[in-house]
């Protein structure tokens, strides 16, 4: 495939435009209704056998007094497999910590690297970085760009990779989002605060109760 295919496919099917509205999946088996709006065939199939008599579509929902002719999106299915061929793959993660080669128990996304329990601090004590559970890196990897997900965004209420936030969240709501770790240490300040509002408040009824 050449260079301009390539741009050309990236361009013009984003993910999200190839992505099935009832599984939010890539598109399996694309499936067209009359209306335009298509699904996985798997997807659409149990969607509808759930529904006696009159069906409709999950998008739009135009309804069919009775189950209307759909057929098979060949075009889009080409499209989602070459989108598939394009995407990066996914980043592994080393076997051994990076310090002492035992057995990885944390991933940090900023640094790329692995470390045991005995190394964790190494990272902790660092500004910036980002540790999550080795089993837990795929699904902090951006399938769509292959990037770690290092930034959180509070319209969309979702972690996000650095490419995802200049296409998606830059243009409209870009002040809504903010680095992972600045998230997670506004929940536990949120759940300090919580917490000492709630021993405060036992405290109180404890004390009127004497």
């Amino acid at each position: 495939m050449t260079s301009h295919s390539r741009q050309l496919i990236s361009t013009c099917a984003s993910r999200s435009e190839l992505t099935c509205a009832i599984c939010l999946q890539l598109f399996d088996e694309p499936l067209e209704l009359p209306c335009m709006h298509n699904f996985c065939q798997e997807c659409i199939s149990r969607a509808w056998a759930d529904h006696v008599g009159a069906k409709r579509c999950p998008e739009c929902n135009r309804t069919y007094n009775r189950e209307p002719f759909v057929s098979e999106n060949l075009k889009l299915a080409n499209i989602v497999q070459r989108f598939k061929d394009l995407e990066p793959p996914m980043p592994l993660v080393a076997s051994g910590c990076a310090v002492c080669g035992k057995q990885v128990q944390k991933f940090c996304l900023r640094c790329a690297e692995g470390c045991c329990a005995a190394h964790v601090p190494m990272h902790i004590d660092q500004e910036r970085h980002l540790l999550v559970n080795a089993e837990d890196v795929q699904s902090w990897t951006c399938l769509q760009h292959g990037n770690y997900k290092l930034y959180h965004c509070e319209e969309e209420n979702t972690v996000i990779c650095q490419q995802c936030y200049l296409a998606r969240c830059v243009p409209s709501h870009g002040q809504a989002v903010c680095d992972v770790e600045v998230r997670r240490n506004g929940m536990r300040v949120s759940g300090l605060i919580w917490t000492e509002l709630v021993f405060s408040a036992v405290g109180s009824t404890w004390v009127t109760d004497m």
